[in-house]
């Protein structure tokens, strides 16, 4: 591999290329035919859910944040006859954020059909990589209109006003759905060879740096062909080790998760646990305390897994017992994934 000098200034050049990709967002994202619909079942109620009180202190904040909303385009005064309500949240830094609770409109959304992607066979795309970036998305759903129709839809009202959203706000039925949408129309042509897309989490991976700069150029020409912007102080770039979708993933280290499917022996752990769930039989004891504090230290301690290669051949590895049944999935006698189960007494 290049010294972290050259690399530093390989990344440096492809960036500088692509400037535009992480300005701040000014203006609303262009029409496409992604733009987000509220579907409603029929014979819909036009909803509109009274106001909370706010606390007197919370006011003029609340007031200022949507100011900035309306200064930004993001909303705009309304007339609808829909009303949702705005509440306050507090952020992970401790800072207030106002988010819309959709939650009565939503009963009435037509729920999409969309398939999500499935984590494990987004995570088996990875194996051989050695390099890697990650791209946040400025404002993810903000960079998605909202379709005209229903614009009205999305209303809210404060002590000083009533406002609708033009792009897609948090809390909305199948937003998540419409952003996976387009994120897979995006990137298409290169989605799976060198590009991950969970939702708004974004994952290049590349076997070596020479290909590393070249994907990353890829990737930003097609944001910037499709206008649509990264916060550069929240991506990464030149990871040789990177944690995505709960999961930490290295050349060195292949793959590490701290989930069921992980933990050897599982079932055999944790079946004094599994017990307490049937109908009245929770009794908390010194077996259950054992399990507990096992289950606990195997999580916490699992082997770090292998990345499946698809071009060698897999070996299983099945035991069982009177209650438990279990398989390990291995390659070069390597750990790839743990699968067991406590059996039920019909079985």
């Amino acid at each position: 591999m290049e010294s972290s000098t050259n690399v530093n200034k390989e990344v440096d050049i492809v960036l500088a290329n692509f400037e535009r990709v992480f300005e701040i967002l000014t203006e609303l994202p262009p029409q496409r035919s992604h733009d987000h619909r509220i579907p409603l079942i029929p014979n819909t109620p036009q909803i509109s859910v009274r106001p909370y009180r706010h606390p007197p202190n919370h006011k003029d904040s609340i007031e200022l944040m949507v100011e900035e909303l309306l200064e930004s385009g993001v909303i705009r005064t309304s007339q609808s006859p829909f009303t949702s309500l705005l509440v306050k949240v507090k952020k992970k830094d401790a800072s207030w954020r106002i988010r819309v609770d959709y939650k009565q409109l939503n009963k009435y959304i037509m729920k999409d059909k969309f398939p999500i992607p499935v984590i494990e066979e987004l995570i088996d795309e990875l194996n051989g990589s050695a390099v890697f970036s990650k791209l946040d998305l400025r404002s993810g759903y903000h960079q998605i209109r909202m379709s005209e129709a229903d614009i009205c839809k999305t209303a809210f009202k404060t002590n000083e006003g009533h406002y609708e959203f033009l792009v897609m706000p948090f809390g909305l039925t199948n937003v998540s759905l419409t952003f996976q949408s387009l994120m897979n129309v995006v990137f298409k042509h290169i989605l799976r060879k060198f590009i991950l897309v969970f939702f708004d989490d974004i994952l290049i991976y590349n076997k070596n740096m020479e290909e590393y700069c070249e994907h990353l150029a890829l990737v930003l020409q097609v944001m910037q062909d499709n206008t649509l912007f990264a916060k550069k102080i929240k991506c990464s770039f030149v990871l040789l080790q990177v944690e995505y979708l709960v999961h930490i993933i290295s050349s060195q280290a292949g793959l590490t998760s701290y989930y069921r499917r992980f933990i050897k022996n599982y079932a055999t752990i944790s079946q004094p646990l599994t017990a307490l769930l049937k109908k009245n039989a929770f009794k908390w004891n010194v077996s259950t305390e054992l399990a507990y504090n096992q289950l606990k230290k195997a999580m916490m301690e699992a082997p770090v897994l292998g990345l499946p290669n698809f071009a060698q051949e897999f070996v299983v590895k099945t035991y069982a017992s009177g209650t438990r049944i279990g398989v390990v999935l291995c390659q070069n006698g390597h750990p790839i994934a743990y699968l067991s189960k406590t059996l039920a007494t019909k079985h």
